[in-house]
């Protein structure tokens, strides 16, 4: 490891930990590291899903991949605003292939069914991003029963991973993607209420919990999931990136599929993340080197899966 790979690691870690990563500042002096653009039609014949993709990043990153070739598949919950969306795409990347997909992914039932459809339309897929997401200033609860934030960031992305991951190998060689935020150094991880029914109600708070759990069980469904050919990430949006050892790691907790299948009047699920302090595995920062215990902090992962992620109940 060099000199300059480690100092741009404590400078990333530095802004990361402080949230001015999460800035204009950070984010233009982390572009003194990142890597290159990709040159031209790099993912062009392959399918993306990007979720949440009606409104800023979502946006913007559907517009990234369209202009680099590859065939968009638009997801939101509201059917005007990703038609509205996907026009915008089509405009900013002449000749790109955008594709309408309407889902509230809040919904579990919603899930199946437009997975099952999705799962006839297409053969493979190489990427997965899991951009949508929700803030309620009031505890609400989906059709399952289940917290709004909680169903939108964790249960329905799992759901739809777990269902996709046919299509993810098939494609020898995907992605995928959460976005958390910045806002998970505000909140630690409760395994004790993840249905967020104790106390007053603060959706900031909660926010902040659930994108804390992705992170954290990105990795869990990683190592669960693995396989030589995909990979997933769960980042923020000015995040630097941890690279999980799978040799390193272990699963000692139920699946997260329990609690995708759980109603609301049974036991609380554990949802395979662990105590603090308790974490069977532990992440390797990807420019440090150094190991970091996940409950601390790091915030952006790169693992090597067989497949993991999916995507929220669009608010955008």
């Amino acid at each position: 490891m060099n000199t300059t790979s480690v100092l741009t690691g404590v400078v990333d870690a530095v802004l990361d930990r402080s949230l001015i990563g999460y800035t204009k500042l950070g984010s233009g002096i982390r572009r003194l590291w990142w890597p290159a653009d990709p040159p031209a039609r790099a993912l062009a014949g392959k399918r993306v899903v990007v979720t949440g993709a009606t409104a800023g990043i979502g946006e913007a990153m559907a517009t990234s991949f369209a202009r680099l070739g590859a065939t968009v598949h638009l997801l939101g919950r509201n059917p005007d605003k990703v038609r509205q969306s996907a026009g915008v795409v089509r405009r900013e990347a002449p000749g790109s292939v955008v594709i309408d997909e309407i889902c509230d992914i809040g919904d579990l039932a919603a899930v199946r069914a437009w997975t099952d459809d999705l799962s006839g339309r297409v053969d493979a897929l190489a990427g997965l991003v899991h951009n949508a997401g929700a803030m309620p200033r009031e505890r609400t609860e989906t059709p399952q029963g289940h917290e709004t934030q909680l169903a939108c960031h964790v249960l329905g992305p799992h759901l739809i991973t777990e269902r996709l991951l046919p299509l993810l190998n098939a494609a020898k060689g995907s992605s995928v993607v959460f976005m958390s935020s910045g806002g998970m150094y505000s909140a630690p991880l409760r395994v004790d209420d993840i249905e967020s029914t104790g106390g007053d109600y603060d959706g900031v708070r909660v926010y902040a919990r659930t994108k804390r759990m992705q992170v954290v069980l990105a990795e869990a469904w990683a190592v669960d999931w693995r396989a030589p050919t995909s990979e997933s990430r769960a980042c923020t949006r000015a995040g630097s990136r941890h690279q999980v050892s799978p040799t390193r790691c272990r699963r000692s907790a139920p699946s997260p599929a329990r609690c995708c299948e759980t109603p609301r009047t049974a036991p609380t699920p554990r949802c395979g993340w662990w105590p603090p302090g308790r974490s069977p595995h532990r992440t390797t920062s990807g420019t440090t080197g150094r190991s970091v215990p996940p409950h601390s902090g790091g915030n952006a992962s790169r693992i090597q899966p067989r497949s993991a992620c999916s995507s929220a109940r669009s608010r955008r």
